[in-house]
């Protein structure tokens, strides 16, 4: 699909997203989930029951760990 036919561009007025896109391969979206599963286990590994995920935010974190995750999803094709 090259553009968005006509009931999409309203589904997008009404609920301002468009669902069921693939933006990504499914290897893609599972290198994705790896890569922050692994971070997640890492965290947890290194604090323990202290640690939660809301701890890192990556407005407030300019060198939030997952930041290079963020840009390269935040701008996909």
């Amino acid at each position: 699909m090259t553009g968005l036919t006509p009931e999409l561009v309203r589904s997008y007025a009404r609920n301002g997203f468009v669902g069921g896109v693939r933006v990504l391969t499914p290897e893609a979206a599972e290198g994705y989930r790896r890569r922050l599963v692994d971070f997640l286990d890492a965290q947890r590994a290194e604090r323990g029951s202290d640690w939660y995920p809301g701890q890192y935010s990556p407005r407030a974190e300019p060198d939030h760990p997952l930041a290079d995750v963020f840009m390269e999803l935040g701008t996909l094709p």
